[in-house]
Formats: C-alpha cells, structure tokens, sequence
C-alpha cells in the first residue's frame, strides 16, 4: 500500500529507539496498535452501517413501489363498489343452526353406535333411530 521496503522499516526502527529510547518504545507500539484497532473496528462499523443504509434505502424503494401498487388497486376496488347496485347485492337469510340437517358419513356407523349411547346427542335420521333404540335396549339389559 506504501511500497515501503525492508530497509526502510529498519531505518525507521533505529530513529524510534534513538528517539523514543528503549524504555518508551514498548508503550508507544502499544498504543499504535490500540490506534489501529480502533482504526479498524471504526472502518468495519462504518462499512456495516453503509451497507444496512444502503440495505434500507433499498427496502423503502420496494415498500414504495408495493404501496403504489397497493393504491392502484385501491381505486379500482372503490370504482368496482362504486358500480355495484343494490338490486345486483342478494338478500342474505340466517337461519338458526337447529334447522340444518347435515348428511350422516358413509362410515359413520361405527361413531353414531357409540354416540347414541350419550345422552347428551340426539341424531335424527332413519338409521340413527334405529340404532338409538337398539342400542338403548342393548344397554337396559345390561
């Protein structure tokens, strides 16, 4: 990175000892080298707070794009309701969830055998009713 050779190191060795003297110079390469730790955690948490910048701009850049996309369909959602009429909308019925009949499973019969003998179910159909009182008696002769 300087082209800095050899020999030049070592000049620069024996100026630091005359200078510094041998007692200081450990301190002094010491504290350089806390420098250049410094130096380089500074440099890699500035590279990764560029880099989730960078990241992040990106990010908003989609979220702009989709929030467009989004308000496009807005509008064409609100013309789509605006269009609907009211004779276009059926007239929805509730009815209570007693007047249901729900078809029995072809395979049912081995769950509606054991479920009749629970007082708290009553199944109506043709074969429940049957089951139910054979199944009753089955139990009153126990």
């Amino acid at each position: 990175m300087f082209d800095v050779g050899f020999g030049e190191i070592f000049f620069l060795g024996i100026i630091a000892i005359i200078v510094l003297g041998p007692e200081k110079l450990p301190e002094v390469l010491r504290y350089i080298a806390k420098l250049k730790r410094k130096f380089d955690i500074l440099k890699n948490d500035l590279n990764n707070s560029l880099q989730k910048e960078l990241e992040l701009n990106q990010l908003k850049h989609e979220v702009n794009a989709e929030m467009s996309n989004l308000r496009i369909l807005e509008k064409k959602l609100d013309l789509y309701l605006k269009n609907i009429t009211a004779e276009e909308i059926p007239e929805q019925k509730y009815y209570p969830v007693e007047h249901f009949v729900t078809p029995i499973p072809f395979n049912a019969k081995f769950i509606l055998d054991h479920l009749m003998s629970w007082p708290c179910f009553e199944v109506q159909s043709s074969t429940s009713s049957k089951h139910r009182s054979k199944h009753r008696s089955d139990n009153n002769r126990e």
